[in-house]
């Protein structure tokens, strides 16, 4: 495979009505703190780091998105209460790699993204998902949007019980960790919607897994 053949997975982040925002500093500020958080914890797939880019959008390059649930969620979650859209593209990427900015890079992918952003706001999506494999990507864009919208509609605390329950552990667990009444958190648990979301994720993570094999696959035909 020749270098300037070779794809990756760009994640285009854009603050929703940053605009109209009241308080554009405290956004800002919120929106550098997820950027950071995320490139902490997912350096081990992150070809440049996410960055401001323009304005108030910020871009990432990655390898895989095996992670790119817990991403998405860990970055939304830290943005909270500012909400941003998110979209992923797949391709190819003619300049810039080897700086490892984002704001160098430059190629296919970031345009897909720029119009798949576009889209986007069009539709009202807070996410979409295009590799050129419109099966997956379907029903990955689907199934996240319907999550997402549940999922801003929790308070903190409701997001945080939903999170620590989804991670096993029990109610007098996270009632310790949380410093809150077993009752409290049984009743958190019991108010949210917790069985649909997280059947949603693990049919996610499913069909990133199924995408993540049939890229890699088309990727091996190439070579």
């Amino acid at each position: 495979m020749k270098v300037s053949d070779k794809k990756y997975f760009v994640i285009l982040v854009d603050l929703i009505r940053s605009q109209k925002l009241q308080n554009r500093q405290s956004a800002t500020k919120r929106l550098k703190q997820s950027i950071a958080i995320v490139n902490k914890l997912f350096q081990k797939d992150i070809v440049s780091p996410m960055e401001i880019t323009r304005g108030d959008e910020a871009a990432l390059v990655l390898t895989s998105i095996e992670s790119l649930m817990d991403l998405v969620f860990v970055f939304l979650d830290h943005l909270m209460p500012y909400k941003a859209r998110i979209v992923i593209t797949y391709g190819v990427l003619t300049t810039g790699i080897t700086n490892r900015r984002s704001t160098e890079i430059d190629g296919p992918a970031f345009y897909l993204a720029d119009r798949e952003m576009i889209q986007c706001k069009r539709s009202m999506r807070k996410f979409s998902i295009n590799t050129d494999t419109k099966v997956y990507d379907e029903a990955i864009t689907s199934i996240m949007n319907l999550i997402l919208l549940r999922w801003e509609k929790l308070t903190a605390l409701r997001r945080r019980v939903f999170q620590l329950y989804d991670h096993g552990k029990t109610q007098n667990e996270i009632a310790r960790l949380l410093k809150k009444p077993q009752q409290q958190v049984s009743q958190i648990i019991r108010s949210i919607p917790y069985d649909s979301m997280r059947d949603g994720k693990i049919a996610i993570k499913t069909l990133v897994d199924e995408l993540h094999r049939h890229l890699q696959v088309l990727k091996n035909k190439r070579t």
